[in-house]
């Protein structure tokens, strides 16, 4: 990973871009780091090392908006399948999905201007759609719990725009998805609020 890293300090400052592919030895790094999660318990601090590890591999190809690139990253795995690896992949999936739906919205934003109009995006129902499977499959894991808030986080966003109608219907499906699955759904702070409808609590 080194050297990787140092390659492309060196692009940058000769005002150079990377190339816009997954680097060899980062490849084989992530290979390794995919392995790693084999047979690893959620609890044990040494998959959140190699998951760390992971996420800053990920993280540089998003800073430099790179986004198939951290996309490719993410999906670098050894042909011998492992479970926690396989988890850890697809979480990353959805949130890779999230952070581009919400990229979408501010676009719209700034074309248009009018949160009045601002409707659920087929790129937000994708998202939505990538945390409810990951719950859906790894029910037990502890990053479905994050998957949990990152819908609800979803909502929030929404309800910061304004956009009260489609928050509560985010809130209203995503709490019939959690029922069927035995999670606990809380309410937001401020779910289904509006101008004329305000929430206790706040």
């Amino acid at each position: 990973m080194r050297q990787a890293s140092d390659a492309a300090q060196r692009l940058a400052t000769a005002g150079q871009a990377e190339p816009r592919k997954l680097d060899p030895s980062l490849a084989k790094a992530l290979q390794a780091l995919y392995s790693m999660q084999g047979d690893v318990e959620d609890s044990d601090p040494f998959l959140a090392q190699v998951r760390q590890e992971i996420d800053r591999i990920i993280s540089h190809y998003k800073q430099i908006k790179y986004y198939d690139v951290a996309e490719a990253a993410i999906k670098e795995r050894t042909p011998q399948v492992n479970r926690q690896g396989e988890a850890y992949a697809a979480f990353e999936l959805a949130v890779l999905a999230d952070e581009a739906a919400r990229r979408e919205i501010v676009a719209l934003l700034k074309q248009y201007k009018a949160t009045d109009k601002l409707a659920l995006t087929d790129a937000t129902k994708a998202a939505i759609a990538a945390y409810e499977k990951f719950i859906a499959d790894h029910p037990s894991d502890p990053l479905a719990m994050r998957a949990v808030e990152a819908v609800f986080a979803i909502a929030g966003s929404f309800e910061q725009y304004a956009a009260y109608d489609v928050a509560t219907g985010i809130d209203r499906e995503f709490a019939a998805f959690a029922a069927r699955f035995r999670f606990w759904h809380r309410p937001r702070l401020g779910a289904a609020a509006s101008p004329s409808a305000p929430c206790s609590g706040r």
